[in-house]
């Protein structure tokens, strides 16, 4: 299991590869066709023939393909940092309570927690 320090050395090492290293990552499974084809949408044309693993070129459904794993990663990414905060929340909340809890208890502007 990897600790939120784990995590954070991993985030870094991605972003350094990929601003200061110049590196980007894969789109779909072939993402040079895709590029491509999605240039020459944008300037109006349409790129026909087939990309590197032999299938009819196809933008949409690459951009499809991109999505789904954009938005794989990006649930796994968060739900390790909801997790995560949730574990900070708990260390806060003895502390914030025993400062603020008595201050929100005795409020008079009628937006009291307890009310």
């Amino acid at each position: 299991m990897e600790t939120g320090a784990d995590d954070q050395g991993d985030l870094r090492d991605e972003r350094n590869a990929r601003f200061h290293h110049g590196a980007e990552r894969d789109f779909t499974e072939d993402s040079q066709t895709f590029q491509m084809a999605a240039r020459f949408e944008q300037w109006g044309n349409r790129l026909l023939g087939k990309d590197q693993l032999g299938r009819p070129v196809n933008v949409g459904r690459s951009l499809r393909e991109g999505l789904v794993d954009l938005q794989r990663d990006f649930n796994v990414s968060t739900g390790s940092l909801v997790k995560l905060l949730g574990q900070f929340y708990d260390i806060l909340e003895v502390e914030f309570e025993s400062r603020f809890g008595p201050r929100i208890r005795a409020a008079t502007h009628r937006l009291n927690a307890g009310s």
